[in-house]
Formats: structure tokens, C-alpha cells, sequence
């Protein structure tokens, strides 16, 4: 017998499952569950259009989103803030490693993309004082 974890969701459009945590995302929400339950899940919304590629790293730390509009967003699993986005384009899927830390996005032109996800924030962090300056 199954057994329901969330059913208030809307239509599920990406889920993904590692470290003992499921990440569903549902349009613009999306939730990270224990699977054994205990916790209250961690919900997080994108403010960049519909969820429609979620993933999970092994150890259920990080979760990656994209969507239509071509935004990569890297969320801590354990908190509702991102982390770092980052725009790609045309993004079908994604995979996250945990050790060294690397996100790779598949592509709808057949193209696989490595990012070193320390080099990312560390550059993303950057721009982000520079424009603050």
C-alpha cells in the first residue's frame, strides 16, 4: 500500500530522490520531504517561471530548479532562500554531485555542461559587490 507524503501540491511537474529526501515541485512551489518523516518539509517557490527540472544531490543537501525561462537556481535543502541562479538556456535536465560539488545540465540542442558549483557562487558572489559598490 502506498503511502502519501504531500497531496496538496497541484499537478507534480518534477520530483527527484536522493540522501533519504524526496524535492516535488509543482508549477511555481516546491517542497523537500524527509522520506521518513519527522520533519516538516522545507518549501521553496521560484520567482523565475514554472519548476520543471528538479534535482537532488546525493546527500540531499542541494537541490537544483529550471524552467522555462531558462534560470538555474541552486536552493540549500534545508532552507527555503536560494543559494545562487544563474541563467542557461534551453536546460532538460540536471544532476548534482556532491563531492567536488558540480551541477550538470543536459540540453535540448544535445549539449552536457559541467559547472563547478564553488567557482559558480564565488563568481556570482562577486558581481553581486561589484554592482553593490
Amino acid at each position: 500500500m502506498p503511502v502519501i507524503v504531500a497531496n496538496d501540491l497541484g499537478m507534480v511537474s518534477a520530483l527527484a530522490v536522493a540522501g533519504g529526501r524526496v524535492a516535488v515541485c509543482s508549477h511555481d512551489q516546491g517542497r523537500i520531504m524527509n522520506l521518513t518523516g519527522g520533519q516538516p518539509p522545507v518549501r521553496f517557490g521560484d520567482t523565475h517561471g514554472e519548476f520543471e527540472v528538479v534535482a537532488l544531490s546525493p546527500d540531499g543537501s542541494l537541490v537544483a530548479t529550471t524552467g522555462r525561462s531558462g534560470v538555474i537556481t541552486v536552493w540549500d535543502a534545508n532552507d527555503e532562500h536560494p543559494m545562487f541562479s544563474f541563467r542557461d538556456q534551453e536546460v532538460t535536465s540536471l544532476l548534482i554531485r556532491s563531492k567536488p560539488r558540480r551541477l550538470i545540465s543536459g540540453h535540448c540542442t544535445g549539449t552536457l555542461l559541467i559547472w563547478d558549483l564553488d567557482e559558480v557562487a564565488g563568481a556570482i558572489t562577486k558581481f553581486k559587490r561589484r554592482e553593490d559598490d
